[in-house]
């Protein structure tokens, strides 16, 4: 070999003898869009090309490598045609995999079972005490089930991925619908409360839902639709409601009914006096009974009772007293709330006071708190625990107790007294101190952290306190709040309060700014601590005023939206009705009913669209 004067640098290089087919002039040949120079085979370094362009204009350089010349492309065209005919044959083969696989999904049955889920199961192993992973084929031993052990260890864990590749794989298997459906009303509701859907859509329907409700509420008639008797079996003359809630899924009921206890006296105390019977109403739902009424409902006929009352059962519902209930024999009931003290056991804290004469003739007045776990609210893992002394606890005072409520966020209550206010720690039994400005604690109210304490003075304005000070709790007060009597601290609005006072205003406050953001007017109240009562979803606000009269109003708007006459004459405590409201009585959504409790009876007005 020897250089080629034709090309420059020192690497390139010509062979002796050139292919037949080429010139033997130094011209370059175009062999598949690729520039080849001189007489011979090799790609050559200039970039530029001779004759038709090829698809790219640059080709970068490449090792010397030896082509086979082919000038007509028939092998080229060959090796092409076999490649283009193996990628139709793979195409086709697809094809008829993915419509195999779509036939077996359209084939699926979701209600049988899942055989071909393989995931980490006993049922797999053959070693007893293990688990198998058909993914990794490997061997896991078996854990007891004891908190800290790893996920997946425990025969707990098991069941769970089985459940969940259960699930998911029926998800997988139910065909995709092409077309978009509207939800009905009940469903845009059910998603409403679920937090799914479209933002635009969950707007919509809480707006519709509480428009729904507010005009339901509105058509509230004075004249229930059916009375029930509170305590049918019992023997004792019950003078009064002196408490009344309900839980938030509708299912139960907590009262505090006033009674003679005349029949108990001999054998607790030896007076006749009153006492107080706290009894818990599980509320039923009685299908056939609901049917029957609404055909009566739609027919208006036999819409009266043995009576002569009108009654209309139209939800079925039944008021079904449960049997772990007991009796308070102090003769005043100062105050009661609901008090869940952990996510197992809920508890009832309430207050009370006894007078008496000492030896020497002399009234004593002993007020004492109590704390007793209520069985129909605690879960079965609970019930094991009810008997623990944190939840039964008693602290007794010779001072004037007002009003009592209970901190979920830091496990405290609040005690008010006669010139401060107490709290009390009732894991430790630590107690402290917070000043009142030397007034009455007429109610009181922790916020929703617990840190802060709002405090109703008699004869002052209502005042908050910051309990994460060491001393100088009081932070400010709310101006036109005199003696407040009630308080309520909204759960989904955190940073506002409700409050109802003595001179008959009801106001929502902005506790950053202590400022009264709405009043709810109708109300009437000059010296009594009335009951009032916020529906679980805080739309809708009931009190009772000091002449018996029952007014329901929407938190939103502010409007008065119904009033229900007293049945009776209103002469003390016992005698004011108790209100309470839900949508969902008996745990069936839509079952929206005022509940008021008066004398021996529940006076049920079902509000039906």
């Amino acid at each position: 070999m020897r250089k080629n004067p034709n090309r420059g640098g020192n690497n390139s290089w010509k062979t002796r003898d050139a292919p037949p087919h080429s010139s033997g002039q130094g011209q370059s040949n175009s062999y598949h869009g690729q520039n080849y120079g001189g007489l011979n085979g090799f790609r050559q370094t200039q970039p530029t090309t001779s004759g038709n362009y090829s698809r790219n204009r640059f080709q970068p350089n490449q090792p010397n490598t030896w082509r086979p010349q082919n000038p007509n492309g028939n092998q080229r065209n060959r090796v092409t045609s076999e490649s283009s005919t193996n990628n139709q044959s793979n195409r086709q083969h697809y094809n008829n995999r993915r419509q195999h696989s779509l036939e077996t999904r359209n084939r699926y049955n979701p209600g049988q079972s899942q055989s071909q889920v393989q995931c980490r199961s006993e049922e797999f192993s053959d070693i007893p005490g293990f688990s198998y992973d058909p993914a990794t084929g490997k061997y896991f031993k078996i854990l007891p089930n004891a908190p800290g052990q790893p996920y997946g260890s425990t025969r707990n864990d098991l069941a769970k991925i089985q459940k969940a590749h259960e699930i998911e794989a029926k998800l997988q298997a139910q065909p995709v619908n092409s077309h978009i459906s509207i939800p009905p009303l009940t469903k845009m509701l059910q998603d409403l409360t679920l937090g799914v859907g479209p933002p635009g859509l969950n707007c919509a329907a809480k707006k519709m839902a509480n428009n729904v409700a507010k005009y339901r509420v509105s058509k509230t008639s004075v004249t229930p639709s059916y009375t029930v008797e509170v305590l049918p079996n019992f023997r004792e003359n019950i003078v009064g409601c002196e408490f009344l809630e309900v839980t938030g899924d509708g299912k139960t009921i907590v009262g505090c009914w006033a009674v003679d206890s005349q029949a108990h006296s001999a054998t607790n105390r030896g007076t006749s006096h009153q006492a107080s019977h706290i009894v818990c109403l599980g509320v039923e739902t009685d299908r056939d009974l609901a049917q029957h009424e609404s055909i009566k409902l739609d027919s208006g006929k036999n819409l009266v009772d043995s009576n002569g009352r009108y009654y209309c059962n139209t939800y079925g519902l039944k008021f079904i007293p449960k049997e772990h209930d007991f009796y308070m024999y102090d003769p005043a009931l100062v105050d009661m709330m609901i008090a869940p003290i952990d996510t197992e056991v809920t508890c009832l804290l309430y207050a009370s006071a006894n007078s008496h004469f000492n030896a020497n003739h002399q009234v004593v007045t002993t007020c004492n708190v109590y704390l007793k776990p209520i069985i129909e609210l605690t879960k079965d893992e609970g019930l094991a625990i009810v008997d623990s002394p944190i939840y039964n606890m008693h602290w007794s005072t010779r001072e004037a107790v007002w009003s009592c409520a209970w901190n979920e966020s830091k496990t405290s209550i609040g005690i008010g007294l006669e010139y401060c206010g107490l709290v009390i720690d009732p894991i430790s039994d630590s107690k402290f101190k917070v000043s009142s400005g030397n007034k009455n604690v007429l109610s009181q109210r922790f916020s929703t952290d617990g840190n802060l304490l709002y405090l109703g003075r008699r004869n002052a304005d209502m005042s908050s306190l910051d309990l994460r000070m060491s001393h100088h709790h009081t932070i400010g007060v709310f101006e036109d709040s005199a003696s407040t009597g009630w308080i309520h601290q909204m759960k989904h609005r955190s940073n506002y309060i409700l409050s109802e006072n003595m001179n008959g205003k009801i106001k929502l406050w902005d506790i950053r700014s202590f400022k009264c953001i709405e009043e709810f007017y109708g109300h009437k109240n000059s010296r009594h601590r009335l009951p009032c009562f916020v529906d679980p979803t805080e739309r809708f606000l009931f009190a009772v005023d000091e002449d018996g009269v029952s007014r329901g109003w929407s938190l939103t708007s502010t409007e008065l939206l119904c009033t229900i006459p007293c049945p009776r004459a209103v002469e003390s405590r016992a005698d004011f009705p108790r209100i309470i409201f839900s949508e969902n009585w008996g745990g069936i959504g839509g079952n929206s009913a005022i509940i008021l409790a008066v004398d021996n009876e529940l006076r049920i007005h079902e509000l039906l669209l």
